[in-house]
């Protein structure tokens, strides 16, 4: 992950401190790949999740520094493993992580990585989102599984509807950023460029011209993401687009 939209804003801090209430000492918020298959997206890597594309994460909202640097510690370790609890499509609400496999050395690595960052528990929370697509809290905790989970049980309404209040502004602020498609690298960024230019309106010819393409150049980018998104023509892409995210 090279760019990260990290803690600072109130509203971060503020949900960071309404967590803690219930024995949360941080999170990190994403678009997950493996609960976002969209049916009427022609991205094949959208539903063959391949853990190697977890590593091309640019973007996700976290509580703080540490949040990032035990989410990238787990991915250098796992991501290239499959580690079980990756790639398993999780159901709404709370999913607790069975942690890592100690009978390994990366798997003992990571907990004691994580030990020292007073992580001993991690629960991955899904929630519904006003969009095609949905949103997943990593939460972490120094408290042990027995009990987050109860907290967890006893308090899921109230944590459930305050985590879907937070990922529907984190995700109405940063949807370019964090939609799936693009903070993975499934479209090129000139692809994303020419989108973008297309939804401001632009001619074939003028994105031609103020990029440096050929207007056949232009044209691939084009017809190759009306293809993706099973668009016949411009409008129904910006329109799909924008539905998913990839503008504004």
């Amino acid at each position: 992950m090279k760019n990260l939209i990290l803690s600072g804003s109130s509203i971060v801090n503020t949900l960071k401190k309404e967590l803690m209430t219930y024995g949360f000492n941080g999170f990190c918020y994403h678009l997950p790949l493996e609960n976002n298959y969209i049916s009427d997206v022609d991205l094949p890597k959208l539903k063959d999740f391949r853990p190697e594309l977890i590593k091309r994460e640019k973007f996700v909202v976290a509580s703080d520094k540490r949040a990032i640097n035990v989410r990238e510690y787990y991915f250098r370790l796992f991501a290239d493993k499959m580690d079980s609890g990756l790639a398993k499509k999780k159901k709404l609400g709370p999913n607790l992580w069975d942690g890592p496999n100690l009978a390994t050395s990366s798997g003992v690595q990571l907990q004691r990585f994580l030990h020292l960052n007073d992580v001993h528990t991690v629960i991955n929370w899904l929630v519904p989102l006003h969009c095609p697509w949905s949103g997943m809290f990593t939460l972490f905790t120094s408290e042990n599984k027995d009990d987050i989970l109860n907290t967890a049980n006893d308090n899921h309404d109230a944590i459930d509807a305050l985590l879907c209040l937070y990922a529907g502004h984190f995700t109405s602020k940063f949807i370019v950023e964090l939609n799936p498609i693009a903070n993975h690298g499934l479209l090129s960024k000139k692809s994303l460029k020419i989108l973008a230019f297309i939804s401001q309106g632009d001619s074939i010819e003028t994105i031609s011209e103020n990029e440096n393409l050929s207007i056949r150049g232009v044209c691939y980018h084009v017809d190759r993401i009306k293809n993706i998104l099973k668009c016949s023509n411009r409008s129904q892409m910006v329109y799909k687009a924008t539905k998913l995210g990839l503008i504004r």
